[in-house]
């Protein structure tokens, strides 16, 4: 599980090459109680801070909480998301609980189960194995 911890939480590279399309300038998870989760939009300080590190057991679990991704709806939603790492033969196994709280639109359960899918199954994956 430490290879895996290690890769999702050494920030631009790691985050950025694998998880977008898009790349932001930044996008840094800070693996610290009261770390930030903080994507740079360029090089001037313009970003956001998705989420704030609430735990943190290096190649065991990493909880955040913030609106990550909902910052700029004008509605109040914050979520708790916590990753959890488990070695396993060959590699390791990462699981993936969020809960949310507060002005739920339609549709945005689906928004987060999409992008999480997106981060985790079709980029993070496929960099870890060497796919990409």
């Amino acid at each position: 599980a430490g290879p895996t911890w290690s890769i999702l939480t050494l920030g631009a590279h790691s985050a950025v090459q694998y998880a977008t399309e898009f790349i932001p300038r930044s996008l840094v998870i800070e693996p610290f109680p009261g770390g930030h989760f903080i994507e740079r939009f360029d090089d001037s300080p313009d970003g956001v801070l998705h989420a704030t590190v609430t735990f943190a057991k290096r190649g065991e679990r990493l909880s955040f909480t913030g609106p990550l991704g909902f910052a700029d709806v004008g509605q109040h939603f914050d979520m708790v998301h916590t990753l959890e790492f488990e070695a396993v033969e060959g590699g390791a196994r990462m699981s993936l609980l969020v809960s949310g709280l507060g002005t739920i639109q339609p549709g945005w359960e689906q928004a987060v189960q999409g992008v999480w899918h997106h981060f985790l199954d079709e980029r993070f994956k496929p960099y870890v194995e060497g796919e990409l």
